[in-house]
């Protein structure tokens, strides 16, 4: 077992790629007889997120407009849009392979 006070933590925050976290397809450095050692905390369906969390601001927003500024679909606004992404992810890894892989004495540590 390695050391925990010797793990490394990294952070990034990238453009989300839903079909990847959702593992829809597999990138060419995957090994697919290890994906039955994924973990998904939690898995929601971002349009629905979406209604969930701006409904009423959009609600109230679309009050105050005229009807040709008023937004259907916020979800549809935003994916369609110049600016704004629909999600960013932010990837937290604690150590490496060696550290805390599979085959580590640190897996469970990792897991939680």
């Amino acid at each position: 077992m390695t050391d925990k006070s010797k793990i490394s933590i990294s952070f990034r925050v990238d453009d989300g790629v839903i079909e990847h976290n959702n593992r829809n397809f597999l990138p060419k450095n995957v090994d697919p007889a290890r994906t039955c050692d994924n973990i998904t905390y939690k898995s929601e369906k971002l349009r629905e997120k979406y209604h969930q969390l701006f409904d009423g601001a959009l609600e109230e927003y679309n009050s105050k407009k005229r009807s040709n500024e008023k937004i259907a679909d916020y979800y549809e606004h935003i994916k369609n849009g110049k600016q704004e992404k629909l999600f960013s992810e932010v990837v937290v890894q604690f150590g490496d392979a060696e550290s805390c892989g599979s085959k580590s004495g640190n897996w469970e540590l990792g897991k939680h």
